[in-house]
């Protein structure tokens, strides 16, 4: 086939779903981890401090940067299986590919999830 006809098939959405869930649960639990690490990061150093005021450059850049770090963690150990499941869709030759959960399934009886 052509690179047209190729693109015009399936081949082009294949594994869209395992992205979508790769991608959209995510991105919501980094927001919320974020969030939470980062409001529970400011009460430690204020209550260690005994002061509502704590210094600039714990405020302002060790406070975002470890939230930072700990949301993208959260975000990723939650999404990693998602992106296995979707590798194997992509990659798999088999016509039509096996759902989201069906590929769960397998790898899961495969050890490899």
């Amino acid at each position: 086939p052509t690179i047209r006809q190729f693109v015009a098939t399936k081949a082009q959405t294949k594994g869209l779903h395992a992205t979508l869930w790769r991608d959209g649960i995510p991105h919501g639990v980094w927001f919320v981890s974020y969030e939470w690490s980062k409001t529970e990061l400011t009460t430690y150093y204020q209550n260690r401090y005994d002061s509502d005021e704590i210094s600039t450059t714990v405020e302002q850049a060790m406070i975002p940067m470890t939230a930072g770090a700990f949301a993208a963690t959260v975000a990723w150990a939650v999404g990693y299986p998602f992106d296995i499941i979707k590798t194997r869709i992509q990659a798999s030759q088999q016509q039509p590919s096996l759902s989201v959960y069906a590929t769960a399934v397998e790898l899961a009886r495969e050890g490899k999830l």
